[in-house]
C-alpha cells in the first residue's frame, strides 16, 4: 500500500472522515508508512490523524509532536526490549491540552468525596486534564 493511496482515501471518501487510526510500520511487511504526509492530509480535511506505533517505536525515528500527529499509542515489550507485562505509551499533541475534561486522578477517583481531596490543582498534571 502506497501512502498516496492512504492520502486519496482521505480526499475520495463519500461521507465525512472523523478520524484516521493507522499502524506507522506494517507488522507483515515491515512497510514503514509516512506518517507526517498522511497527517497534513488528514488536518487539511479535519480529520484526527492517530497511529499504532507498536512495530515503529524504538525502531525509526519518531517526530510525532513536529508532524502534528494527534495521537499515538505503542507498546513497549516489543522493540523497546521491555518484555512481557511492560507498559504502553501513549501520545497526545499538546493543541488537545486546552480542552477542559474530569481528570483522572487515580484510586478513588471516581467518588466525590475522595476525588476533591486526591485530585487538588497541585497534584493534577495539566496534560492529564485535556
Amino acid at each position: 500500500m502506497r501512502t498516496d493511496d492512504i492520502v486519496d482515501l482521505n480526499q475520495q471518501a463519500r461521507r465525512p472522515i472523523a478520524v484516521v487510526m493507522f499502524a506507522g510500520v506494517n507488522f507483515f511487511t515491515g512497510q514503514l508508512f509516512d506518517i507526517e504526509k498522511i497527517t497534513a492530509a488528514a488536518r487539511k480535511h479535519g480529520i484526527i490523524a492517530g497511529f499504532d506505533l507498536a512495530h515503529a517505536i524504538g525502531n525509526v525515528p519518531l517526530s510525532l509532536h513536529d508532524w502534528n500527529v494527534d495521537f499515538a499509542v505503542w507498546c513497549s515489550y516489543k522493540y523497546l526490549n521491555a518484555g512481557p507485562g511492560a507498559v504502553a505509551g501513549a501520545f497526545v499533541h499538546e493543541r488537545h491540552a486546552t480542552k477542559q475534561a474530569a481528570a483522572s486522578c487515580g484510586f478513588g477517583s471516581e467518588m466525590t468525596r475522595i476525588r476533591a481531596f486526591v485530585c487538588t490543582s497541585n497534584r493534577v498534571h495539566p496534560s492529564s486534564v485535556g
